[in-house]
């Protein structure tokens, strides 16, 4: 499918279930980004969204509900939050098989940390790293959309909205479907929300510690 066929139609049902993430700041004020569920009352966000909170909201289109636990695979920058009482659909998570250059993509995610609305963009490369491929796309997204999903042609999540490369208005980058899958946690593994530095999320850092293909881009 060109991205001249995507439509906001095609995303709409979709965008029901990705939601805005409000967390309170242990400093004090607050961190917005996106999230996405990935099952039945978990959402799936971005650790660097919520790695300094003390309380976490999400919004959704009924309301304001509260997450109640965590649990962050904060190498890779996923986190999980369990939200009893929201009842949004999971989204279909794609194969990691599906993901090709070339094919087209939809960011969905609050930009701005206000409104939801799909970019569209295509898929530039796919960096293996760590038992996956970081995707890099031209959709555009900003630090509000941040933990927000990147859909394929047929409205299945194949990444969450990451990071933009430093100064770049053609590269954004998506950790790739297979983490989340990965990263589901078990019930034991929830724990209470808390501030988290126990570790650097892989695309931050020192230019030595980036993985090749971003020590390349900075070159």
């Amino acid at each position: 499918m060109p991205i001249a066929s995507f439509t906001l139609a095609l995303f709409l049902p979709i965008s029901a279930s990705v939601v805005r993430v409000v967390a309170d700041r242990e400093q004090g004020g607050v961190s917005v980004g996106s999230g996405v569920t990935v099952a039945p009352s978990v959402v799936a966000t971005s650790c660097h969204v919520v790695r300094d909170a003390v309380g976490v909201r999400i919004g959704g289109r009924d309301g304001t509900f509260a997450a109640d636990a965590e649990h962050a695979d904060l190498r890779r920058d996923v986190c999980y939050l369990r939200v009893p009482s929201w009842n949004g659909k999971p989204v279909v998570l794609a194969s990691a098989n599906d993901v090709e250059p070339g094919a087209p993509v939809a960011a969905l995610g609050f930009t701005g940390g206000v409104a939801i609305r799909p970019r569209f963009g295509e898929i530039l490369a796919l960096h293996p790293f760590e038992e996956g491929r970081v995707i890099e796309a031209t959709a555009p997204f900003n630090s509000g959309s941040s933990g927000g999903g990147l859909f394929d042609a047929e409205g299945a999540l194949i990444g969450l909205l990451t990071f933009r490369l430093r100064n770049s208005v053609v590269s954004y980058y998506s950790i790739p479907v297979d983490w989340v899958r990965q990263s589901l946690p078990h019930e034991s593994q929830w724990a209470a929300i808390h501030p988290m530095r126990e570790m650097t999320p892989f695309w931050q850092g020192e230019p030595e510690e980036l993985p090749p293909f971003l020590r390349a881009k900075g070159e």
